[in-house]
């Protein structure tokens, strides 16, 4: 009988495979169900799915000008300036 096989390597599933029943059972693998897939991993007889991370990954900012540089400078210099003469 054809059945599903996960490969476990350290309780983590890096392969599928589909092979005769004996064959598998012979090289160690272990039978799984369906959605089983590489990064699940198998803990005390339990397949375990990994875990998604869905936050969003932060903007990089792109590196400033020159122009975008002294801009800052001038608009900090005029508010020193308005700061000072009050």
């Amino acid at each position: 009988m054809i059945i599903r096989f996960a490969v476990v390597q350290n309780f983590q599933v890096v392969n599928i495979a589909v092979a005769e029943q004996d064959f598998g059972l012979q090289q160690g693998w272990v039978p799984c169900p369906n959605p089983v897939c590489a990064g699940w991993s198998l803990i005390e007889n339990e397949w375990i799915a990994p875990v998604i991370d869905l936050t969003p990954e932060p903007l990089i900012q792109p590196e400033p000008t020159l122009e975008d540089l002294l801009a800052q400078v001038n608009d900090l210099q005029s508010k020193i300036i308005q700061l000072s003469t009050k």
